[in-house]
């Protein structure tokens, strides 16, 4: 376990994750056509956009029921009219803090993913006959992890 994975700057606390794929930012650009021009490109920035990101880890006894109350709490929040008869509103995302640990248990670094949303919950995959880790994978969209002032909020360094 290598990452760990709090909402909201540490209010929530989703535990730790052995792994995180999706960590990419994209900078879209258009190439803008010039007549007479054959040798020199005039490019026009566009929209920078941001990777999927999933976490994975084996399911714990800790962990997993904690993260399973905070999806039945966005579920709930969804739409705001879904299971509340629209008493809370509709969920706006929360801020997803993710802290990269190296072999010792020493910081390294962090992201911040900005008013994420969860896109999706998998379960493990259940084989009597097996005997692999019970593997549980969140999955987030997001509106970026670039903090605009230098540094990143909620994360302690």
């Amino acid at each position: 376990m290598r990452f760990h994975v709090t909402l909201d700057e540490r209010d929530i606390d989703l535990g730790l994750w052995s792994s995180c794929h999706g960590l990419q930012v994209s900078f879209g650009s258009k190439e803008i056509v010039e007549g007479g021009q054959y040798c020199d490109r005039t490019l026009l920035p566009e929209r920078v956009t941001y990777g999927t990101v999933t976490l994975e880890r084996m399911m714990t006894r800790a962990d997993s029921p904690r993260l399973q109350a905070w999806l039945a709490g966005v579920a709930a929040r969804w739409t705001g009219y879904e299971y509340d008869g629209g008493q809370t509103g509709a969920y706006q995302g929360q801020d997803v803090t993710i802290r990269l640990f190296d072999h010792q248990g020493s910081l390294v670094t962090g992201w911040v993913l900005q008013r994420a949303v969860p896109k999706e919950w998998t379960g493990p995959d259940l084989d009597a006959r097996s005997n692999s880790v019970a593997i549980e994978r969140l999955s987030f969209e997001h509106s970026g992890f670039l903090a605009h002032s230098g540094d990143l909020p909620g994360v302690a360094w």
